[in-house]
């Protein structure tokens, strides 16, 4: 009987150790990210691969400790093209430098502990809300080829004062620098938001902008009507559309030499019919004008265009 017992109990122990093997086996490989590697390997960032295995999103700091955060542009012989949620509100963050494998940068809200950004050449979008509430940021590195600074991208970085804008960049949204109030300078009637000239004071009836101004933002003296004279600096590259629209007491536009391109409707349905130009004939007709630079709608009128070595009717 004993040994009826035994023989029993050996066989259901064989096969009990049986099934356990045969369910371990049958289980899928763990998907697993930098964070989970091998716990020998220095701290790492945290990546996923995307569904189609051709790229990976860095997804948070993982096992990463230092507070100077550098995401590579590849991982595992692939590139790092997007950034996941997993940075937001991360307050031992003091610096990213963001590779420009990554064209649109967001995800960092709330970093407070952040004091700098670098962006490197190949971005060309930072997302809406990239940074807003990192309110330590003072230092953001744009790179050339930057065109679009989205809504609220740096709202609420109230220390932020050292930003130069690169001259690819054409379109700042609304609320992009809000409340950053060191960024921001009122000269003369005249808001500069860094090298840009963003918005003029409705009561102002003459206007020299400041010698390294870049840039007149999209309608900057829009229903400006008391305004009667404008002055461009050469150093001014860029004319926005709309930049004149409505001033209907407007009479004298000197142009700097610098202009490189104008766009749409900057005359449209203003008072001012002539212009002075600061350099040559030869110079102007190279600026890159809208095909309706001057205004939208038919007209039956021309405009002068005096330059330094003749007339031109446009």
């Amino acid at each position: 009987m004993k040994k009826h017992l035994a023989l029993l109990m050996a066989g259901i122990l064989l096969v009990g150790g049986l099934c356990l093997f045969s369910a371990c086996s049958s289980q899928k490989p763990v998907k697993t990210t930098e964070s989970t590697a091998d716990p020998n390997l220095p701290p790492q960032l945290e990546f996923e691969l995307d569904s189609d295995g051709e790229f990976y999103e860095v997804v948070g700091l993982g096992t990463y400790q230092d507070t100077d955060v550098v995401i590579p542009d590849t991982y595992e012989g692939l590139p790092v093209t997007r950034i996941g949620s997993g940075f937001q509100n991360c307050k031992q963050i003091t610096s990213i430098t963001i590779p420009g494998s990554i064209e649109t940068v967001w995800g960092f809200q709330g970093c407070t502990g952040l004091t700098k950004v670098t962006l490197k050449e190949g971005t060309l979008e930072i997302g809406m809300s990239a940074f807003e509430g990192c309110t330590s940021l003072t230092t953001v590195e744009l790179p050339e080829g930057l065109t679009i600074i989205e809504q609220n991208a740096f709202q609420g970085c109230t220390q932020l004062e050292n930003v130069h804008f690169p001259k690819s960049l054409t379109t700042i949204k609304s609320g992009a620098f809000g409340d950053c109030e060191k960024l921001i300078e009122v000269e003369d009637g005249i808001t500069y938001l860094c090298n840009w000239a963003i918005e003029c004071d409705a009561s102002v009836t003459e206007v020299a902008l400041r010698e390294g101004t870049e840039r007149l933002h999209d309608g900057i003296f829009s229903y400006c009507s008391e305004l009667k004279s404008v002055t461009v600096p050469d150093s001014v590259r860029v004319i926005g559309a709309k930049v004149f629209e409505r001033c209907s007491s407007l009479s004298t536009i000197v142009l700097g030499v610098g202009i490189e391109k104008i766009d749409w409707a900057i005359l449209e349905y203003c008072s001012a019919y002539s212009m002075e130009y600061k350099g040559t004939m030869e110079q102007w007709q190279a600026i890159v004008k809208d095909s309706e630079w001057i205004c939208t709608y038919s007209r039956s009128y021309e405009i002068v265009i005096t330059c330094t070595d003749g007339v031109l009717m446009e």
